[in-house]
């Protein structure tokens, strides 16, 4: 069985409220690698031996009693590994995060305007700062 260490991350001003990523940080490459291609077999996505992150883009819906559509706040999964919580990594992948909270809020398209731009920034800054805080917290830059 392979192990990881996963938790939520915001995207909102209130950590804890509103829309969030799943993380998942496996101890090495090769577990995340195996997860994700056993996950891919049901949803047809292919993973390199190069891959060192992958942020799962989806949007869950809940149908509730009297037939109207719900959607989770939940936009997706970052999954990462150990040995690669490099900035680069970890920005590239929280970058798909904030596009996907983008599109979430119907911001994709408008960022002409500096208000959208500087609401996905901010959006983006606060993701990567939560998953550095949260991972420190949990020992997962210790060597």
């Amino acid at each position: 069985m392979v192990r990881f260490v996963k938790f939520r991350i915001y995207a909102g001003p209130r950590d804890g409220h509103g829309m969030y990523v799943l993380v998942r940080v496996f101890a090495t490459k090769r577990d995340m690698l195996k997860t994700l291609r056993s996950e891919g077999r049901t949803t047809g996505e292919r993973y390199s031996n190069r891959t060192d992150g992958v942020m799962q883009s989806f949007k869950r819906q809940k149908v509730k009693a009297d037939g109207r559509v719900h959607t989770l706040p939940i936009i997706g999964t970052v999954n990462l590994f150990r040995g690669r919580l490099g900035t680069e990594v970890i920005v590239h992948e929280f970058a798909h995060a904030a596009f996907a909270w983008a599109g979430r809020k119907r911001l994709t398209g408008s960022f002409k305007h500096m208000a959208v731009e500087e609401e996905f920034c901010y959006a983006l800054g606060r993701m990567v700062s939560r998953f550095v805080t949260r991972s420190i917290n949990l020992g997962l830059y210790a060597d």
